[in-house]
This record gives structure tokens, sequence and C-alpha cells, in this order.
């Protein structure tokens, strides 16, 4: 439920380092990061249905082991607080993914917007220091 969501929050950062920080990006994106950053994704997106799983067999009675139903979240769920939990829960990652993509996209668009020379001021003094250059090569 929350590994694609992860890996694309993963993804921007990446673009952020790649973009923002482009000559630390062989360096923090080496195949061994690779690896760990695989291996976070699918931890953090496991424990929601790890702390699901653990309330359910620490709440639930010994009929609920025998019943024949259509597996599925909803049947875990006994209490409900039970369903709280994971709304509260569901709701966190949301926030720490929506904070972590804005975060990275203004960034983004920062360096984007430097690059491009729409900033006049930087251009002017970029320009300025161009000409003093070569003013001071033809002395």
């Amino acid at each position: 439920m929350f590994v694609t969501p992860v890996t694309l929050t993963a993804m921007t950062l990446e673009r952020y380092v790649a973009i923002c920080l482009p000559l630390r990006h062989a360096e923090l994106c080496s195949p061994r990061s690779t690896l760990h950053g695989i291996l976070i994704i699918h931890s953090l997106s496991s424990l929601p249905c790890i702390v699901v799983l653990s309330i359910f067999f620490a709440s639930a009675s010994s009929a609920s082991y025998t019943q024949f139903r259509r597996c599925s979240v909803e049947i875990f769920i006994i209490h409900t607080w039970q369903g709280h939990l994971r709304s509260a829960i569901s709701q966190f990652y949301f926030l720490i993914m929506c904070m972590t993509i804005v975060f990275s996209y203004v960034k983004i668009m920062r360096a984007a917007k430097a690059a491009s020379g729409e900033d006049k001021k930087s251009t002017w003094r970029g320009l300025r220091t161009a000409a003093s250059l070569s003013t001071t090569d033809l002395k």
C-alpha cells in the first residue's frame, strides 16, 4: 500500500540531489546507496502492515483465526480504534511525503530559476565581471 508513494518520494529526493547537488550526485547515488535506499523504502512501507498485524495478533480471539473470509486489511481491524490508528499512520505518511516533495520541488525550481538567468541582478553582475576582465586583458 505504501511502497509506490514512498518510492516516488525517494525518486523526488534523487532528482533533488541530481539538480541541486550535482557534484555529490555520483557519491550519493552509488549502487550501494541505491541498495540501502531500496531497503529503507521497503522497511518504511512495511511498518504500517507490521503495526496492524501485531495489534491484531495481540487482541484477536481464537475464533478469528478459524473464519473463512477473503483476506483484506479490514478483517484485521477488530476495534474502531485500530481503524483510527491505521488512518492516523496513513495521514502521517502522507504529510511527510507531501512535505518532502514540496521541499524538493521548491529547491529544484529555485535552482532552475538561478540557472535560467532570470535573476537580472546576478546576470548584470556576471556581465560586469566579464567586461572588467576583458578590459584588464586589453591593458
